[in-house]
């Protein structure tokens, strides 16, 4: 195995990879190489998730509504897609895919008036720094609602490798 150091990427080639690979030569290949990012934790899941539930509980709120109302606050773009949704339809309520509701506002030829909405990523597809963005954005939603929820302290949080 060949290693190369370029910029910090450690490229890592097999010296016969087009016999490895079974690629046609006389066909051109796209290679993307992007930087490495550790998929978020066990453990970060875990924690988001049990204190998004309590969070729920104490405000009585639907647990899938409030993940969506965190993902739409904190969560990450999906490319800068949209999705065009009837105003008169609650974004958070869709459980099928994140929405971040804009002001974009336009009245279809049907007469009916549509929001334009950020397409959001799942939370399952986030590294750790993503991850960890989500998880602070939980934290400061229950604190500043006063909730007696007790979250890790900034110590634990590095611990558990979410800082």
């Amino acid at each position: 195995m060949i290693k190369l150091n370029f910029n910090k990427i450690k490229l890592q080639m097999l010296p016969n990879i087009i016999e490895t690979y079974k690629l046609n030569t006389d066909i051109d290949y796209d290679i993307t190489i992007k930087e490495h990012k550790e998929k978020r934790s066990i453990d970060q899941n875990s924690y988001y998730w049990l204190l998004l539930e309590k969070f729920a509980d104490w405000s009585r709120q639907d647990k899938m509504y409030l993940h969506n109302q965190m993902i739409a606050h904190y969560g990450q773009m999906f490319n800068k897609w949209f999705a065009r949704i009837p105003i008169t339809e609650d974004v958070y309520n869709n459980y099928e895919v994140h929405l971040r509701p804009t002001s974009r506002i336009e009245r279809g030829t049907d007469g009916i008036e549509y929001r334009y909405c950020y397409i959001m990523r799942g939370s399952s597809t986030y590294d750790t720094y993503e991850m960890s963005v989500l998880i602070d954005g939980l934290i400061n939603e229950i604190k500043g609602s006063n909730a007696p929820i007790q979250t890790l302290t900034e110590e634990e949080l590095k611990q558990l490798q979410i800082k």
